[in-house]
Formats: C-alpha cells, structure tokens, sequence
C-alpha cells in the first residue's frame, strides 16, 4: 500500500534542491546535479540527498575552490 505524502517531501525537494544548487559556485553545479540523479536512481530517499547536498555546499565554502579540484 502506498501511503500518502504527509511531508510533502517531493515540493519540498524541489525547492530546497534549487536553493542549494544555486548556493554553488557554477563550475560545481553541474557535477552536482549528476550527482543527485544518481543518488535518486539508486533509491536514496529525498531526505537523505537533501543532507548530502546541504553537506556539499558547505564544503564548498570552507575549501574555497570547485570541488572538483579537492
């Protein structure tokens, strides 16, 4: 059975994916965005690439340079 969405988790994915998409730097973006695909097609739950991208941006702050060269 499957139940409804009571958290309304994939409006809120959307727009929390877009806010911390845009908080990277432009080179990161797109490697992010495969990632979360990715992520999404192996069954991560919403919630849980919701953390890894929140994690990522941080990240990306603190080392100051895309993450592709870290």
């Amino acid at each position: 059975m499957v139940g409804k969405d009571i958290y309304k988790s994939k409006e809120l994915f959307a727009k929390w994916r877009e806010r911390y998409i845009s908080k990277l730097r432009p080179e990161d973006r797109e490697d992010v965005e495969r990632l979360v695909r990715e992520l999404l097609a192996q069954g991560y739950s919403i919630h849980r690439v919701l953390k890894y991208l929140s994690c990522l941006v941080s990240i990306s702050r603190q080392v100051r340079k895309p993450l592709r060269r870290c």
